[in-house]
């Protein structure tokens, strides 16, 4: 197969980008944005500590791909792809930038967001722009999930939770793989259901899973 087509299908199948609408109505995103510039700019003072333990993107390292010493991540200036495998665009200020994986890894946009600017529903939530793509996935325990919730008198039981495993690009709404994690009726017992398997998989209760949906039953 052609390296050229290789390189064009990679580079043109999953590039980040986070569109932002009703420009007028800035103060929400201003926020948004000084934030992202605000992470960028603490990042690179303390680069030279971090750098010792950074990871390459490994199409970099091997060197069969083309590189563009102007693409380089804005937060540690290392030259990076402009490829999901090594980087992913983030918004700000200044623009929209370019981030490394490693830095883009470290950063909880959302859920900090959505605490500063009390966001209380989900209109609010889409109203404000907020991007769900870079919100930071929930890790939950087992044990720690309700068996049984009340709402309005009426009890509902703990069924599964469903589960989704990123990508490269590490976001939420990209490539991905979906699992469930299911729990026996009248048992503390659970199991994991993944199309990959052959068969269900046992899972200790002490287990810490991602979490996308907690499915209760009346």
């Amino acid at each position: 197969m052609d390296s050229d087509y290789i390189v064009d299908s990679l580079d043109t199948g999953s590039l980040e980008h986070l569109n932002y609408k009703n420009k007028n109505k800035t103060s929400v995103k201003d926020d948004y944005e000084k934030k992202v510039d605000g992470y960028i700019e603490s990042i690179s003072t303390n680069f030279n500590t971090i750098n010792k333990i950074k990871k390459k993107c490994p199409l970099y390292a091997v060197g069969n791909f083309p590189t563009d010493e102007s693409q380089k991540c804005a937060a540690c200036d290392t030259p990076v792809h402009t490829l999901s495998t090594c980087s992913v665009y983030r918004p700000g200020q200044s623009g929209t930038t370019l981030v490394c994986l490693t830095c883009s890894h470290d950063v909880l946009f959302a859920d900090d967001l959505t605490k500063e600017n009390k966001c209380i529903n989900l209109e609010d939530a889409v109203d404000k722009n907020y991007g769900t793509d870079v919100e930071q996935q929930v890790q939950v325990c087992l044990d720690d999930v309700p068996l049984v919730i009340t709402i309005s008198n009426v009890k509902y039981e703990l069924k599964g939770i469903c589960s989704h495993s990123h990508g490269m690009s590490r976001l939420r709404q990209r490539i991905g793989h979906y699992q469930s994690y299911c729990k026996r009726t009248y048992t503390t017992n659970w199991e994991l259901y993944d199309d990959l398997k052959s068969k269900p998989m046992p899972v200790k209760a002490n287990t810490r899973v991602p979490c996308e949906f907690l499915v209760y039953t009346i």
